[in-house]
């Protein structure tokens, strides 16, 4: 076991580590005048400001660090920033600073401050605007007001075994696997909020770090994935992937990655299992990894097996695991039960109603009616999937739109034409093109996706010209090609 003098060391080694890989040039045991200092340290935060001089002392502490050792840092180092020896004196502590000694650091100069290493860590990557981001969705989305709990096939609530493994030591990523329509992506994006939420209040909580990767299927290196979700996508102040990458292997974040399915399409099984194990690079240390998507992701039980299971068969059929590596966790996702998706009909229509602009769809008593009518029984068959249940409502705000013994395909079938004619009558869509066009011509962009392998995703620059010069044939418009 080692003693006091090793824990206090590996501690300040550790903040100097993560000092390093956020850009700051630290060296341990640094003698800055008349102080010996934990880590002293220069960082260039911009051209204006110059290069910085920072000494940090840490301090690791079992229990809250008392007023006399906040006290006796104020006091010595405000006198090296006076005499310009530093520019910037900041206290480390393992465990929260006492109230009182709290109250010595607000009543220091601006230049001298103490925080916990939490805080520390929340400073070194400003991940605040993108945890209001996420929860600014969600609220706008109003998923609140209709979201149903998920659970597993043997009845276990999804988010509870979620946040256990979350809790759990040396916890290995985990796979969220269902078919489509079962709600994975919605509960990434509640659990994504629920935990923003929680951790923009207490700074020592994970940040949850939501990665939709069918947005980015083509970026297939981690550090130019993560560049596209910090820089491109949101706003991340101070990001750069070495400080990503320290934050996550000390435990800062629970990543989830939405959709890999979506980058399965038009790869081959190496070339896939290449792609998750980028992904997979940041399983180290105290990291959480949170994986969803469909099981149909995988051909048959011996890819399974390679993927999650991190087992390879050999000629002789023999069972051996894969070398650098640690077998997944897996759990599914069963889809609403009869009782549930009638509850989601209940919460979900008056909510998708308000949307409309005018119509009997926003009288309430017609709202009433309408539920009634969903939920006694001729669409049960429907809403099974909380897909379908969403479309059949998005459908049932049409007064006259609801048809009893609705097949499958006429569900989706009048759902697109509606999805289409909303974004047709969007502000500065251009109506030369009509939504019978725009439907042809996803319809082809579809079935050249399919011809590619089943692809799900694709970019501008991809897209053949034939397809837009095709559907657009017998259109009088001004484009050019």
């Amino acid at each position: 076991m080692s003693n006091t003098t090793e824990r206090g060391n590996a501690f300040r080694d550790s903040v100097a580590r993560l000092l390093r890989a956020s850009g700051f040039e630290a060296e341990t045991e640094v003698h800055i005048d008349f102080k010996n200092v934990d880590v002293g340290a220069l960082y260039s935060r911009d051209d204006i400001a110059g290069r910085q001089r920072y000494a940090f002392e840490t301090k690791d502490y079992s229990g809250s660090l008392p007023k006399s050792e906040c006290t006796e840092f104020v006091h010595e180092y405000e006198t090296l920033v006076r005499n310009g020896s530093i520019d910037h004196a900041w206290l480390i502590s393992r465990g929260q600073i006492s109230p009182q000694g709290k109250n010595v650091f607000e009543n220091a100069g601006n230049n001298v401050k103490g925080m916990t290493l939490a805080e520390l860590q929340r400073r070194l990557l400003l991940l605040d605007p993108y945890m209001q981001t996420l929860v600014s969705d969600y609220q706008r989305r109003q998923l609140e007001k209709y979201y149903i709990r998920p659970e597993t096939p043997n009845g276990n609530d999804l988010e509870t075994e979620v946040r256990n493994w979350i809790s759990e030591s040396q916890a290995p990523p985990l796979f969220v696997l269902g078919p489509y329509g079962k709600g994975k992506s919605t509960f990434a994006v509640h659990l994504a909020a629920s935990m923003a939420i929680e951790a923009l209040v207490d700074p020592a909580l994970r940040i949850p770090i939501l990665v939709r990767l069918g947005e980015i299927a083509d970026e297939q290196s981690i550090d130019g994935l993560f560049g596209k979700v910090f820089a491109s996508q949101n706003r991340a102040v101070n990001y750069h992937f070495d400080t990503f990458r320290a934050l996550n292997e000390a435990g800062r974040f629970l990543i989830i990655y939405d959709g890999f399915d979506e980058m399965k399409y038009g790869l081959t099984p190496a070339k896939f299992q290449n792609v998750l194990n980028e992904l997979m690079r940041l399983d180290e240390g105290d990291a959480r990894i949170l994986v969803l998507g469909r099981d149909t992701a995988f051909h048959n039980e011996l890819e399974f097996k390679a993927v999650v299971d991190g087992v390879q068969i050999t000629s002789a059929g023999r069972e051996v695991p894969t070398p650098g590596r640690r077998p997944y966790r897996h759990t599914e996702i069963r889809g609403f039960s009869k009782d549930e998706a009638k509850e989601y009909v209940r919460k979900y229509l008056p909510v998708r109603a308000a949307d409309e602009k005018s119509g009997v769809a926003t009288d309430v008593h017609w709202i009433a009616s309408r539920v009634q009518e969903l939920i006694g029984g001729q669409f049960d068959y429907l809403l099974e999937r909380p897909v379908h249940a969403q479309m059949l409502c998005e459908i049932a705000v049409h007064p006259d739109q609801l048809k009893p013994n609705m097949s499958v395909y006429e569900l989706f079938d009048t759902f697109v034409h509606y999805l289409l004619h909303r974004e047709f009558e969007k502000k500065g869509r251009d109506t030369t093109f009509t939504v019978n066009v725009r439907r042809r011509f996803n319809a082809n962009l579809a079935w050249w996706l399919w011809e590619r392998g089943g692809a799900s995703t694709t970019t501008l620059t991809d897209i053949p010209q034939s397809i837009c010069n095709k559907v657009a044939m017998e259109v009088s418009h001004s484009l050019s090609e």
